[in-house]
């Protein structure tokens, strides 16, 4: 029984490292410099990466569904998965600009936001977005977390 699960875990990583490796290859060839998130280093991280675009991918087809509840739920999943979202832009775009419920409309715009693809300030959508692995300070907690001039 020992044996056998060793082997599993051993197919499990060699799949994902391979998954890693030709993400990777793709995404040299297409930008001409390594994506951050796939330098990962343990196989917990390459585990992440690999969840969040299988998310990603079952999580695409409700941004279509007929209820409002479900599409919203699907913005806001998508805001939280990072690169993995970017293949999935344009739904959101669209979610953002012509959805016909208000509470679509703004949790498109946050998961947007949140991938670094619009600019809540300016109302402007950006072809390149950032891929947020931080959470910003509370603004209760000590002085000077936020961004300057904040409590104006």
């Amino acid at each position: 029984k020992a044996d056998v699960e060793a082997d599993i875990e051993a197919d499990v990583k060699a799949d994902v490292e391979a998954d890693v490796k030709a993400a990777e290859a793709k995404t040299e060839a297409s930008e001409g410099l390594p994506h951050p998130a796939l330098k990962t280093k343990t196989p917990g991280e390459t585990a992440r990466v690999k969840l969040m675009a299988t998310t990603a991918a079952n999580v695409a087809p409700l941004l279509d569904d007929a209820d409002g509840g479900v599409r919203e739920a699907a913005a806001e999943c998508m805001g939280h998965l990072k690169e993995s979202a970017t293949s999935h832009l344009d739904a959101l775009r669209a979610l953002m600009k012509d959805d016909r419920e208000e509470s679509v409309r703004d949790a498109a715009v946050d998961a947007m936001t949140r991938l670094g693809f619009y600019n809540p300030l300016t109302g402007s959508v950006k072809q390149r977005g950032f891929y947020r692995t931080w959470r910003p300070r509370s603004r209760a907690g000590a002085g000077g977390g936020g961004r300057p001039g904040a409590s104006l």
